[in-house]
């Protein structure tokens, strides 16, 4: 048991440097069976980026209402250069939730990297406005 909590606590600091929670992916942590989001996180952010993809494709399979999963596989896909699968788990993310700004971010980089240029200038303006909105509603607080 002591084990186990000591890896948690490795997990952590491993996961400050992941690309992850820099871009505020992982804001809940989805519990399904024995693999969770942060398990395909620390594999991949280990290297481990079949066995990241295989955890996140079942967890999006079986959760599919995450915005987490889908935004976490989006960005695997994205390093892995895997564009079109990038696209489509990302394009779930948004339409799961629009007004959400990594989602959107994401997706104009996963256009950038596709040499569209357009949508990627459309959905940078958009990540801009849900910006300033994130900044108005905190400025309200």
């Amino acid at each position: 048991m002591k084990h186990s909590h000591m890896l948690h606590k490795n997990i952590e600091t491993i996961s400050l440097n992941c690309a992850f929670l820099k871009c505020g992916i992982l804001k809940t942590i989805v519990d399904i069976t024995e693999k969770t989001l942060e398990d395909a996180i620390l594999a991949f952010t280990m290297g481990e980026h079949e066995d990241a993809l295989t955890i996140l494709n079942r967890l999006s399979s079986e959760n599919s209402n995450s915005v987490d999963v889908w935004r976490a596989l989006a960005e695997v896909q994205l390093s892995l250069e895997n564009l079109d699968e990038a696209e489509s788990a990302c394009k779930k993310a948004i339409d799961l939730q629009p007004e959400d700004l990594t989602s959107m971010v994401s997706f104009a980089r996963i256009l950038v990297k596709k040499g569209d240029k357009e949508g990627a200038e459309s959905a940078s303006a958009k990540a801009r406005v849900l910006g300033w909105k994130e900044e108005l509603a905190e400025e309200m607080d």
